[in-house]
């Protein structure tokens, strides 16, 4: 019974990635030198919405660019090619895709388990990587 709720939950969530639409909400943040930080009380989410994603999620790093702020990690990007992995033997799925804002360019890397938790790992031009753990869902409006 056990492996069937498995089976069916990574199913869901599968669909749910193939629709396009979902968001990613965070609920840890580990910066580059091993700081843990709880985001639960703080407002982050990763909206993908076919070829638009939206991103405001904190950020707790170096900057490395002049003239760059550290007001978090914001964009709203159309040109997106999504790489998406679907290893079903592992029931993991794997979202990668490019984004930018004004002269930051991201990479975004984004493991997807059975039951919908998430890693997100964004490396950025502009800063040093940050991972985000949490879990997708149907978008909240």
């Amino acid at each position: 019974m056990k492996q069937q709720a498995k089976e069916l939950a990574y199913e869901q969530t599968k669909k749910l990635v193939k629709s396009g639409e979902f968001q990613f909400t965070g609920q840890w943040l580990n910066t580059r030198n091993g700081r843990r930080v709880d985001l639960t009380t703080n407002y982050n989410e990763l909206i993908v919405k076919q070829d638009t994603v939206t991103a405001r999620l904190p950020y707790f790093g170096i900057v490395r660019m002049a003239g760059s702020t550290n007001e978090g990690i914001r964009f709203e990007s159309t040109d997106t090619s999504f790489e998406t992995e679907f290893n079903d033997k592992k029931q993991r799925i794997i979202i990668k895709f490019k984004a930018h804002e004004k002269s930051e360019n991201y990479q975004i890397n984004l493991t997807i388990s059975g039951k919908g938790s998430a890693s997100m790992y964004v490396s950025s031009s502009h800063r040093d990587p940050i991972t985000y753990n949490g879990s997708i869902s149907e978008i909240r409006e």
